[in-house]
């Protein structure tokens, strides 16, 4: 990864030519990202640094606005077959890429006037082939299964020019679907459903999406540099942008900043325009911003199945049936608040899932039986959590302990590590956010596969798989919603995941761009209106 130090010294030097919140012509927003992106491909981009700015690169068919609502993006219309498996796109004709002087080194001389310069439907066939091709081992390749042979040619089972897009004309786009797909226009507005042009990918020699030379771009915004440190991103408006959306600046710089506290200084100065905000900072913003809130992630406890202690049932449910907590203060389940089936909220249709509550009896009953099938119980367990959830950590023990005696001691570690533990399994039990890492409830809901490298519970259950697979095959909003609402509850009744408490995401923006997209997730952010 390139280097995250000397940032203070580069904004210093860097936004001395540039507004903070915007000038009299000239306006310059800034933003503050987690780290510097490996690589803006649209198709392999991952982390959310790398998804933010390519949604700010990019337009897809389809795009969100700031209420929400599915809007136009290169497609001006569209048409879903009455059985819901075939959709066809109609194009803008005035879409275009966004040519740089410095794309002479990979196109060659008078490139201005040889490349075609039309966003067509050609572009989204190849992306999405790109998408789906084992060769390019997508990260968000599952996104795309509903289309027809995806799934197959992603494990290598069918030729990649099997799926089912097809560019009928230039500007005609037609997608066949294995089955009706009610998530499917939300998806379209995911970094993996941006058009790639094949000419202008070829040429870059394998470098594409490697640096501002390398990316070809038809958002309202281009990406203009790349920090060789790694330090920043800047993107600038786009003239050739003719669609509905409208970019809210003339430039973005998007800065590595990690450091909660700078954030937010650098907000109430002026020198950001919008940032997420720590929950504990939130008293300290400036009155000229707006504050929106988002609860796209929950902190669950998770036990982990590979373990010697935790693989059994019955001292799952003891710990869980062990847990006093007011269901008034408890997530409604394991998906999050923000997770939509279709497009509305997963959660207002399924309503509050069904879930383990305080039970001495049944704690105390499952506890002497799991504990007496261990063949060598150890004389302790360790709860894994953070220094933000110590507290929390720590709540729970004297129940724990006066319910299962001192048989099976619980003892905390605090770790600035839990990311990577729960990822390598090296952990027994532990407090853990589960985000959302998209706004529909099937993909957040599809991780938890035992096939699925982030399920950190490393559970396998073909009962599970069965209502995943299902799942994927459901062709209306409310077998979607039933399906989700069966695979979580059977998550938490099998005591695997514990949903402890609501965990918000906060995100400041100033007055005067209030009006800025926000994803229904609130992970993605559009700096346009």
């Amino acid at each position: 990864m390139k280097r995250i130090i000397g940032l203070i010294l580069v904004i210093c030097t860097v936004l001395a030519l540039f507004s903070g919140c915007g000038g009299d012509k000239e306006i310059r927003i800034n933003f503050p990202i987690d780290s510097d992106p490996k690589y803006l491909d649209p198709q392999i981009a991952i982390g959310s640094s790398a998804q933010l700015i390519a949604v700010n690169c990019f337009e897809g068919l389809l795009r969100y606005d700031k209420d929400g609502q599915l809007k136009n993006g290169v497609a001006e219309d569209y048409d879903i077959s009455s059985d819901g498996t075939t959709y066809t796109f109609r194009l803008r004709t005035d879409a275009k890429w966004h040519l740089i002087e410095d794309f002479e080194e990979i196109l060659g001389k008078g490139f201005e006037k040889s490349f075609n310069n039309s966003v067509t439907a050609h572009d989204f066939v190849f992306a999405m082939r790109r998408a789906v091709s084992p060769e390019i081992a997508s990260p968000s390749v599952s996104s795309l299964y509903s289309i027809k042979n995806a799934k197959d040619i992603s494990l290598g089972k069918t030729p990649v020019d099997k799926l089912g897009v097809t560019a009928l004309d230039d500007y005609t786009l037609q997608i066949k679907l294995e089955h009706p797909d009610p998530d499917f226009l939300s998806l379209l507005t995911t970094p993996v459903f941006m058009p790639c042009n094949q000419k202008f990918y070829e040429a870059t020699s394998g470098r594409y999406g490697t640096d501002a030379k390398f990316l070809l771009c038809n958002a309202p915004m281009h990406l203009s540099s790349w920090d060789s440190d790694g330090t920043y991103v800047i993107l600038e408006k786009s003239d050739d942008y003719k669609g509905e959306a409208e970019a809210v600046a003339t430039s973005i710089g998007f800065y590595v900043n990690t450091d909660v506290q700078s954030r937010l200084s650098k907000l109430n100065d002026k020198t950001y325009c919008a940032t997420p905000v720590d929950e504990s900072l939130i008293d300290g913003i400036d009155k000229n911003y707006v504050l929106k809130t988002f609860e796209n992630s929950n902190y669950s406890l998770v036990f982990n199945f590979d373990d010697i202690v935790f693989s059994n049932l019955y001292l799952r449910l003891a710990f869980c049936y062990g847990i006093n907590r007011s269901d008034t203060t408890r997530p409604q389940g394991l998906i999050p608040d923000t997770c939509r089936t279709g497009t509305e909220s997963y959660r207002s249709r399924a309503g509050k899932a069904s879930m383990i509550s305080y039970n001495e009896n049944n704690a105390k009953t499952y506890f002497d039986r799991g504990f007496s099938e261990l063949e060598n119980p150890p004389d302790n367990i360790t709860l894994l959590c953070t220094a933000e959830t110590e507290s929390l950590a720590k709540s729970l023990l004297p129940d724990w302990q006066i319910l299962f005696g001192y048989r099976l001691i619980v003892k905390i570690e605090v770790t600035d590590s839990l990311p990577s533990r729960l990822q390598s399994g090296d952990f027994t039990f532990a407090i853990a956010p589960i985000s959302s890492e998209n706004d529909t409830a099937v993909n957040f809901i599809s991780h938890f596969s035992g096939e699925d490298e982030k399920n950190i519970a490393n559970y396998n259950s073909q009962n599970l798989d069965t209502i995943l697979k299902q799942l994927q095959k459901s062709t209306n909003a409310a077998d979607l919603t039933a399906g989700c609402k069966q695979a979580e509850e059977h998550l938490m009744q099998n005591g695997l995941y514990f949903p402890l408490l609501t965990k918000k995401s906060y995100f400041a923006v100033h007055k005067d761009y209030e009006n800025i997209v926000v994803f229904p997730s609130g992970e993605n952010i559009c700096f346009v209106k």
